[in-house]
């Protein structure tokens, strides 16, 4: 399932994203929600890929009491273009 922006708000996710020296991630944006067993294994079929050289995957993780126990609540990915 995928998340449709509307212009404001693609707007304010790009100035967030902004990286300094005024480089920033894009200009569109894809966004995926993934919800799935099925989609989750596309993803990591998909990222199997990846270069290493850059760094292709940068990761955030929030949750709870993040360590062995603890769980995970939202899990971002961004997956660097290869273009």
């Amino acid at each position: 399932m995928a998340v449709h922006l509307s212009g404001n708000t693609e707007s304010r996710v790009k100035a967030i994203t902004a990286l300094p020296g005024g480089t920033n991630f894009g200009d569109s944006l894809n966004m995926t929600f993934i919800d799935t067993v099925y989609s989750v294994a596309k993803v990591v079929d998909s990222l199997e890929r990846l270069p290493i050289e850059p760094p292709s995957i940068y990761i955030d993780v929030e949750g709870v009491n993040l360590s062995r126990y603890g769980t995970i609540s939202i899990l971002q990915l961004y997956v660097l273009s290869s273009k």
